[in-house]
């Protein structure tokens, strides 16, 4: 996988993500933080997961200590949908900026840090992001249960919303 995969399937999910957290703006903060239904967290907890498996995915790739990535984000510290945009687009500027550095050289060597043995950087990149489309669709079915409704998340819909050319 070349480094430019990564990152569109990184641009994916963001816009996965920006999709959904628009969509959970449009509820009243009470039923953000309550939406529960047939998944296994409420939608503001599946979100604030999601935050939080990207940002320690990253850190502990990087090969920052078990301490900066080895913790759990609080879906107490974000009340709204608001909040926690601001948050994930922050840690979106710092996943983009990491991603960028990489090279294709990086994504196929074996990464052998933090617990992490045998598999190419680029296998747990790719897992960040199936993990991060699934609790998305998730947050899709809350949102839907909650009167929310969002539809057209599967990739050819970015694909044809960005214009992505396949290369």
């Amino acid at each position: 996988m070349r480094q430019r995969d990564v990152a569109i399937l990184f641009d994916y999910l963001y816009w996965l993500r920006d999709r959904v957290v628009a969509a959970a703006a449009t509820l009243d903060p009470e039923r953000f933080r309550t939406t529960a239904g047939s998944t296994s967290r409420d939608l503001r907890s599946t979100l604030v997961h999601e935050l939080d498996i990207e940002a320690g995915w990253r850190e502990r790739l990087r090969g920052s200590p078990r301490e900066v990535w080895d913790n759990e984000l609080d879906p107490e510290h974000y009340p709204m949908a608001g909040v926690l945009r601001e948050a994930w687009s922050r840690d979106e500027g710092l996943m983009r900026q990491w991603i960028d550095g990489l090279s294709d050289e990086d994504l196929v060597t074996r990464a052998s840090m933090n617990d992490l043995d045998g598999y190419p950087m680029w296998f747990y990149l790719v897992h960040v992001v199936t993990h991060g489309i699934q609790e998305l669709e998730d947050a899709a079915v809350l949102l839907n249960e909650a009167g929310a409704p969002i539809s057209d998340l599967g990739f050819l819909y970015y694909a044809d919303a960005r214009r992505t050319p396949a290369s």
